[in-house]
């Protein structure tokens, strides 16, 4: 009996990398416009891409994380245009380092019910 497997979309995908020197995140955000960053609520400043749809998250360190894209060639796509980005503003020799996957995150409808708490005590 062969059973159809249903559709499974990737929703999230999350990378992570780093240039090669730190980041003052106030002159940042003086000079990229529509950066956000409040040293109060969070330690680092993010950026949005309208294509491929993403956010950036940018720490002191250089470190940044990508998420929202929909497929890892997205998630490379769009650290490139981040990378791009942070150089023409802010007038620095950037590269790419250490591009990583972290984490995807799929979907899928099922066609029976999914008893969690029977699931969790048996696994």
């Amino acid at each position: 009996m062969s059973r159809e497997l249903p559709p499974v979309r990737l929703v999230n995908v999350v990378c992570t990398f780093c240039v090669n020197q730190n980041m003052d995140l106030t002159e940042l955000t003086h000079k990229i416009p529509f950066a956000e960053f409040n040293a109060k609520k969070f330690a680092a400043a993010s950026i949005r891409l309208f294509a491929p749809r993403s956010t950036c998250l940018v720490f002191s360190s250089g470190n940044l994380v990508v998420t929202g894209c929909t497929s890892e060639d997205h998630a490379l796509l769009a650290s490139y245009r981040y990378v791009n980005m942070l150089r023409k503003f802010l007038r620095l020799p950037l590269r790419m380092r250490k591009f990583r996957i972290q984490n995807l995150v799929a979907a899928s409808t099922l066609s029976f019910n999914v008893d969690l708490v029977q699931m969790a005590e048996h696994y």
